[in-house]
């Protein structure tokens, strides 16, 4: 076997396994967010968003738990958002990811917070706060999720 037919062996290996892990993400989500490949882990945090507040149930909770990940945390802030008000236990624990948070994550929190609660006190002034950074791509989330230009 050359070389060229090792690596394109290996690549639909790797393939197979992305497939397999997506499918499981689809069946269990949940389950799938907690363990795994952090491309399997992804994979769930986005079949939670995907399945939104209709079916938020028990996902909320597994997707607060994901925040604590580094590598998984914008997904899990992103399914939250798409989840909306049924997402709101997850306040609390969104508004602490701003300390700290990297940029796409603040991006992401300035746009989630406001589909989960877009009239609370707490959730618009860290919002407008949001509005004022610095980088100018938070600044911009912000305003938007604000509905100012």
């Amino acid at each position: 076997m050359s070389a060229t037919q090792r690596s394109a062996l290996a690549a639909v290996v790797v393939l197979l396994g992305a497939v397999v892990a997506w499918r499981r993400a689809a069946r269990d989500p949940v389950a799938a967010l907690a363990e795994g490949a952090i491309e399997a882990r992804r994979g769930a945090a986005l079949v939670l968003a995907q399945r939104g507040a209709a079916k938020a149930a028990g996902s909320v909770d597994a997707l607060i738990a994901a925040l604590a990940d580094e590598d998984l945390r914008d997904a899990a802030v992103y399914a939250l958002g798409e989840i909306g008000a049924a997402a709101r236990p997850a306040l609390p624990a969104l508004l602490r990811q701003l300390e700290g948070a990297n940029d796409v994550v603040r991006m992401r929190l300035a746009w989630a917070l406001m589909r989960i609660d877009p009239h609370g006190a707490g959730v618009r002034a860290a919002v407008q706060e949001l509005a004022g950074s610095e980088n100018v791509l938070v600044r911009a989330c912000a305003r938007g999720a604000l509905g100012r230009p």
